[in-house]
C-alpha cells in the first residue's frame, strides 16, 4: 500500500473513530513519541498540550 492511500485510510479511519463525538470540547488522545504520528494528529487538529498557550495539565496511569 503506498504511502498516500495509508494516510487516506487513516484519515478516514480518524473520522469514524472520532466522529460521534464531534459535540464534545475537549478530546485526548494519548500516543506514542513518534514524529510521524504527531505530524498525522496535527493535520487531524490536534495540539500537543505543551503547545498550548494556555496552562494545561494533563494526567494519566498506567496499571
Amino acid at each position: 500500500m503506498a504511502a498516500q492511500e495509508r494516510s487516506r485510510v487513516g484519515r478516514e479511519l480518524f473520522r469514524r473513530a472520532f466522529g460521534p463525538f464531534d459535540d464534545v470540547r475537549q478530546k485526548l488522545l494519548l500516543t506514542d513519541d513518534e514524529p510521524r504520528q504527531r505530524a498525522f494528529y496535527e493535520a487531524m487538529g490536534f495540539t500537543e498540550i505543551r503547545d498550548l498557550k494556555h496552562p494545561t495539565r494533563a494526567f494519566a496511569k498506567f496499571g
